[in-house]
């Protein structure tokens, strides 16, 4: 059986970190680095987006696990500096002799940047180090426990495929998959203006309309095809959903899902900024477009983005999301929806009553399938079409917890739901065992 490491290092101290930050409404990014030029110039570990100010606020987040210091500190200024980003955080789970953490902190504030420092990373400690550093904490150990798990599989999920390209060079899924994920991860972050991420999120979805589908007909034995038919991927597409085989198809899925994630975060921000008076607009009154950058974009995603613009809570949607797809594993238990909406809301923000109007968000933005539905006849689930099943298995460990039992039929479920439960934890365990 897989344990979370009790004194986390490295990797596995990032999670940790932005567990914690997860469980309290931030949106969370991870190792974002900037690859625009010959040389890497910099490694985010963290990125933080808060909407709870109306507007979306960045804040960078530096992890070090082992020797820091000063220069590490004014790194991080230089990198606010370099990206226009107000706030900065450098968590160290070390706590030199030589330093007075004090003294350390007093400087750090005077350049926008947090010192939080908790030996080892005791998670005894973490609460009061983050509160003491004036960051809200959650109450909820389930919460950020199942968000240490979710890291850890899009870890594992992101070197499966950097595992096919190296023992696999002469497949094209692989490579293609990795390009997508630096394109969405890292390509889209350092564009500073909402309009062109959007824009550029739309045209790298819109360049890869079936890459699992693809992988999947490759895998199969096919050509690479970008367009594949239904014959040649439907057998290994079947397989990896059903009996959750083939690692690289569940990675390709999750790339697929994380694409209209940022897509989505992308329009909200643009939403937001321009409502608020953040962005200026250029009218084109023949088209009845209220701004020449929406000309760019399908029609069925401006409708669907006008209609988003109603919704009260709006803003909320990229946290909503996040959460809903990597720690509820993209479900909801059909014979327990009140619970669960309560549940969700609890954590996100968003009223119980208008819980489905934001579940219609990813229908809205890209619509002709129905994103959300029924996963067998005889299940109490409605499930998110296409979504990788590890992640499934992370939302079911997320109902032992939350539910507190110790194993699945405690649940009550005599039906299918057991058996999918089960074989969503199953596959979890095994790819984080691999």
């Amino acid at each position: 059986m897989v344990h979370l490491p009790a004194a986390p290092s490295g990797k596995e101290l990032e999670d940790y970190v932005a567990a914690m930050f997860q469980a309290t409404g931030y949106y969370v990014d991870k190792n974002i680095i900037d690859e625009r030029g010959p040389e890497q110039v910099l490694e985010l570990d963290v990125v933080l987006t808060d909407y709870g100010g109306g507007l979306p606020k960045s804040t960078i987040v530096e992890v070090k696990s082992g020797g820091w210091g000063f220069t590490d500190i004014f790194k991080i200024r230089g990198w606010m500096a370099y990206l226009g980003i107000g706030q900065g955080v450098l968590f160290t789970s070390t706590r030199p002799p030589n330093k007075d953490i004090d003294f350390a902190q007093r400087k750090a504030a005077t350049l926008d940047i947090r010192l939080i420092c908790c030996p080892d990373a005791n998670p005894s400690e973490m609460s009061k180090a983050f509160q003491d550093a004036g960051y809200p904490v959650s109450a909820d150990d389930i919460v950020v426990t199942n968000w240490r798990w979710s890291l850890w599989v899009e870890r594992r999920l992101l070197e499966v495929i950097r595992h096919e390209c190296k023992v696999n060079p002469h497949s094209n899924g692989p490579r293609e998959a990795l390009n997508y994920y630096r394109l969405v991860n890292n390509g889209i972050f350092f564009e500073p203006d909402a309009r062109e991420r959007a824009a550029a999120l739309y045209d790298a979805y819109r360049t890869h309309p079936r890459l699992s589908a693809s992988i999947c007909a490759e895998i199969g034995g096919e050509q690479w095809d970008p367009q594949p038919s239904a014959s040649s991927f439907r057998r290994v597409l079947n397989d990896a959903l059903n009996a959750g085989n083939y690692p690289l198809v569940q990675a390709s899925l999750y790339l697929e899902h994380r694409a209209r994630l940022a897509l989505l975060k992308a329009a909200v921000d643009y939403v937001v900024l321009r409502d608020n008076g953040r962005l200026p607009v250029m009218p084109v009154k023949q088209l009845g477009i209220d701004d020449l950058w929406l000309a760019s974009l399908p029609e069925s995603f401006r409708a669907g983005l006008e209609k988003l613009r109603t919704h009260p809570n709006l803003v909320r949607y990229p946290y909503f999301w996040q959460v809903f797809l990597w720690c509820w594993g993209g479900f909801i238990l059909t014979d327990r929806r009140d619970q669960e909406y309560e549940e969700l809301s609890r954590q996100t923000g968003v009223p119980v009553d208008e819980i489905p109007m934001a579940l219609s968000a990813m229908d809205l933005l890209f619509p002709g399938q129905g994103w959300i539905a029924n996963w067998e006849p005889t299940s109490h689930m409605e499930v998110v079409k296409l979504f990788p099943m590890p992640f499934r298995g992370v939302g079911a460990f997320y109902r032992l917890g939350r539910y507190g039992v110790e194993d699945y039929k405690q649940l009550g479920y005599n039906s299918s739901t057991l058996g999918n439960l089960v074989t969503w934890h199953n596959n979890t365990v095994e790819l984080l065992e691999t």
